[in-house]
């Protein structure tokens, strides 16, 4: 079992980590800021999300929600382009490019303006509060005497019993994801390398539920799709088969991880 002092030291570890991967990233050029690069930044904001949670448990003076705000903003909007990357490449993994060109045009003007959008609000100014944050969470853990991270695994571990108990459906499938990935990064804030790698059933699920994710996210957005009116009619009657195929590929993932999740309660 950890000692506090033990447990404190691994959560600073832990965190030093996210705060130079993110320090590094929040400089990179447009050019640098790939594809692969927009999913690292959020995967390592997500990471830094298990941080604030145990910081809230744990420091009645730690305001997580003011700690965030300037983080949250980039967050969001690198979060509207991957979605718009991985929605491409969903439609693209059923049909060549060279059959719908004017939606690939279309989609890829898109992408592009949310990039210039991330990069718009990617200020010098922006940066600057975003690094003060993650100074912020550099002091708190400093201040604590000690760090118990237990309370945030079974606050997590209690509402993914919860949810999967409630039966999983499309309104509560994304919390239990992300309920799944926060007990997960808590665990690898400890050190232990038994511990980094989550149950294979709870990895298992945790790809069900991203995949699900990303179909129920492209299908909000083509119900209907925002250009089903003026594409050309042989793209529009391509692309209407592609969703249809996509939806079926979401129904099927949802009746498999309804299926799975209640292995997780035994």
């Amino acid at each position: 079992m950890l000692s506090p002092t033990d447990t404190k030291e691994s959560i600073r570890d832990f965190f030093l980590i996210r705060q130079t991967r993110l320090s590094f990233m929040l400089r990179y050029s447009r050019r640098k800021f790939s594809q692969s690069a927009f999913h690292r930044f959020r995967v390592e904001i997500k990471k830094l999300k298990a941080v604030l949670a145990v910081l809230e448990e744990e420091s009645v003076e730690f305001s997580r929600k003011k700690t965030y705000a300037p983080i949250k903003k980039l967050y969001a909007q690198a979060g509207r382009v991957r979605e718009l990357q991985i929605e491409k490449e969903l439609i693209l993994s059923q049909i060549q490019a060279n059959q719908l060109p004017e939606f690939c045009r279309r989609m890829n003007t898109e992408i592009q303006q949310e990039r210039d959008s991330f990069f718009e609000i990617r200020t010098w100014k922006a940066r600057k509060k975003a690094e003060q944050s993650l100074g912020k969470i550099a002091k708190e853990i400093e201040k604590l005497k000690k760090i118990n991270w237990l309370p945030t695994i079974q606050t997590s571990r209690k509402r993914i019993k919860a949810l999967i108990q409630e039966s999983i459906g499309p309104e509560n499938a994304h919390e239990l994801r992300i309920q799944l990935k926060l007990s997960k990064n808590a665990l690898e804030m400890q050190g232990f390398p038994a511990l980094q790698q989550a149950d294979p059933q709870e990895e298992e699920l945790m790809k069900l539920l991203g995949d699900w994710h990303d179909l129920e996210v492209l299908a909000q957005r083509m119900s209907p799709s925002p250009w089903a009116g003026t594409l050309p009619a042989p793209e529009k009657k391509i692309l209407e088969k592609v969703i249809q195929t996509l939806s079926l590929q979401k129904s099927r993932l949802l009746s498999e991880i309804q299926s799975k999740a209640p292995s997780l309660l035994t």
